[in-house]
C-alpha cells in the first residue's frame, strides 16, 4: 500500500525547513518527512578519561589476572593507577557516570551481562571469542547519556596478547590519558570454525538475486559500486512481479554481523556500503515500494548501527544520512503496523506479526528518544501495548508455524529487558522450554525429530542465537 513519505517532501523543504519541529507539524500535521531535515545528525562518543574509569572483573581466575595485569600495564605505560574491584563489592548501575573495564564475557561478568541484556547489544560470551580467542570491545550508549564501557576477554594463554592491545591501542594521549572506541577479536580455534569467514560477495548476491541482474557489474570488472548495481537491479521490471527486495537490509545486517562477532573489517565495509544502498534506494523508490519484511528487521538494524556509529572510520556523512534512513523506515513499520495490525493486536491476536513490529518500534523509541522525543514516546506506547499484553509465562502460544512461535517469547524478552523489567520465574521456564524445542533431539540417522511444535533449526549459527537465553539469571 503507498506510503506518504515522499509526498511533498521537496516543495515543503524548500519552502519552511526553516520553521522549527513544532511549528512545522502544527503547518502540516500530516506529512512524515523523509528525509527529515529537523532530525539532528549522531555524534561520535567523547573519549573517556583513563583516570576517570573502573576496572570490574568476573568471578574468575582467569580474568582476576587480566585485571591485575591491565591495571599494572597502564600504570607502567600511562602513570594512571585505576582501581580495580569484583563483580561481588562493585555496585554498578547502568548507566554509569564513569567509563567502566569490564573483564569477562556476558557468561563470567554479571556487569557485562546486564550492558548486553539493557542494551541488546552482542557482546563477549563463552561462544566469542572463544577457548584460545581473546578480544576488546566497547559500547557507548549516547542517548543514556552513559559512559562508555569496554569490554576485555581473553583465554588464559592469551592475556598478555589482549592487555598489550589495550594498552598499546585504546587508551591515547600522553598529557591526559583517554580512551578510544575500540573492536578487535582475535577468534579461538573453534569460534573461527563455526562462525567462518565472510562469503564472498558475489556468491552472497548469487544466493539472492538472479545471475541476470549481475550481468552487467561482472562484464564491468566488477568496476562499479556494488550498492549501484543492487538498487539499479531492484529498479527492473520484472514480468513475475516485484523482486523480494529484502537484500538491501539482510546484506548490511549479515556484514555487520559478521564484523561484531569477527572483527573482519570486510562486514563492516558491506554494511556501510549497503546502507548507502538503502539510502539511494528509498529516495529513487516511488512511495509504493516497500522493502520487504522491513518490520522483521529494521528493531534490530538500528541497534546494530547504534553500536557502530562511534567506529572511528564513520564518517560525519554517514551520521548524518543513516539516522534519517532509519527514522524514515520506521515511521513507514509505524504507519503499516497502525494501518494492517492494530486492530489483530487490540483484539489479542498475537503472532510474530504483531511482535516483530512491536520490537522494531521499541528499539526505534530507545533510539530516537533524545531527539524526537515526542515521536518516539509513540513509538514506545505501540510497543508497550502489545508486550504488557502477552503472558510471560506462557510455554505455547497461538502461533505454530514451523520455527516462527519462538520469536515471540524472544521479543517479549528484549521489550522487559529494554525496559529494565527483569525477567520473572514462570518467564524463565517458558524460555527455557522454547530454547530446549530448538535444539531438538536427532533420529538415529541422524535427521530432526519434529514434533509439530517448532520447525528444528540445526543451522552452525543458531546456537550462538539461542544459547544467550540460558545465561545468566
Amino acid at each position: 500500500m503507498p506510503f506518504p513519505l515522499f509526498a511533498e517532501t521537496e516543495a515543503l523543504v524548500r519552502t519552511d525547513a526553516t520553521l522549527s519541529r513544532e511549528e512545522f507539524s502544527k503547518k502540516h500535521p500530516a506529512v512524515s518527512l523523509f528525509p527529515d531535515p529537523f532530525l539532528q545528525p549522531d555524534k561520535p562518543a567523547c573519549p573517556a578519561g583513563l583516570a576517570e574509569s573502573l576496572i570490574v572483573f568476573g568471578q574468575t581466575e582467569a580474568n582476576r589476572t587480566l585485571a591485575k595485569e591491565l591495571q599494572d600495564a597502564l600504570r607502567t605505560a600511562w602513570n594512571v593507577e585505576v582501581p580495580v574491584k569484583d563483580t561481588l563489592t562493585a555496585s554498578i548501575t547502568l548507566p554509569s557516570d564513569h567509563p567502566l573495564i569490564l573483564v569477562g564475557g556476558a557468561e563470567s561478568n554479571s556487569v557485562t551481562m546486564q550492558v548486553a541484556r539493557k542494551y541488546q547489544v552482542g557482546l563477549f560470551s563463552s561462544l566469542i571469542p572463544g577457548p584460545g580467542g581473546w578480544g576488546v570491545t566497547t559500547y557507548a550508549e549516547l542517548q543514556d547519556g552513559a559512559a562508555p564501557c569496554f569490554v576485555v576477554s581473553a583465554d588464559s594463554s592469551q592475556i598478555g596478547d589482549a592487555v598489550n592491545f589495550f594498552v598499546r591501542e585504546v587508551v591515547h594521549d600522553p598529557e591526559s590519558p583517554v580512551l578510544h572506541w575500540t573492536h578487535q577479536i582475535v577468534l579461538g580455534g573453534a569460534a573461527k570454525k563455526a562462525l567462518g569467514t565472510f562469503p564472498g560477495l558475489l556468491d552472497y548476491f548469487r544466493d539472492n538475486l538472479h545471475d541476470q541482474l549481475l550481468e552487467p557489474w561482472i562484464k564491468g570488472n566488477f568496476q562499479q559500486p556494488y550498492r549501484e548495481v543492487l538498487v539499479s537491479a531492484l529498479h527492473q521490471e520484472f514480468p513475475e512481479g516485484l523482486v523480494y527486495n529484502s537484500i538491501l537490509v539482510d546484506l548490511p545486517m549479515t556484514g555487520i554481523r559478521h564484523y561484531q562477532m569477527t572483527g573482519d573489517t570486510g562486514g563492516l565495509h558491506i554494511f556501510r556500503e549497503m546502507m548507502w544502498g538503502l539510502w539511494n534506494y528509498l529516495n529513487a523508490s516511488s512511495p509504493d515500494i516497500y522493502i520487504s519484511d522491513i518490520d522483521f528487521r529494521l528493531g534490530m538494524l538500528i541497534n546494530y548501527w547504534n553500536w557502530i556509529q562511534h567506529h572511528p572510520s564513520i564518517t560525519a556523512g554517514e551520521r548524518q544520512i543513516f539516522p534519517q534512513t532509519l527514522l524514515g523506515l520506521t515511521r513507514i513499520v509505524r504507519d503499516y503496523y497502525i494501518n494492517n495490525w492494530l486492530a489483530a493486536a487490540r483484539s489479542g491476536r498475537f503472532i510474530n506479526h504483531v511482535t516483530f513490529k512491536a520490537r522494531s518500534l521499541l528499539l526505534a523509541a530507545r533510539y530516537f528518544r533524545s531527539r524526537i522525543p515526542a515521536e518516539a514516546a509513540e513509538f514506545q506506547a505501540l510497543a508497550d501495548e502489545v508486550f504488557s499484553s502477552i503472558d510471560p509465562g506462557a510455554g505455547k502460544l497461538e502461533e505454530n508455524a514451523g520455527n516462527y512461535e519462538t520469536f515471540m517469547p524472544e521479543h517479549l524478552l528484549c521489550w522487559r529487558e529494554v525496559n529494565a523489567m527483569g525477567v520473572p520465574p514462570e518467564m524463565q521456564q517458558s524460555l527455557a522450554i522454547f530454547a530446549l524445542r530448538e535444539w531438538t533431539m536427532l533420529d538415529n540417522f541422524f535427521f530432526p525429530i519434529d514434533y509439530g511444535d517448532c520447525d528444528p533449526v540445526l543451522k552452525a549459527q543458531r546456537p550462538f542465537e539461542v544459547a544467550p537465553w540460558l545465561e545468566g539469571e
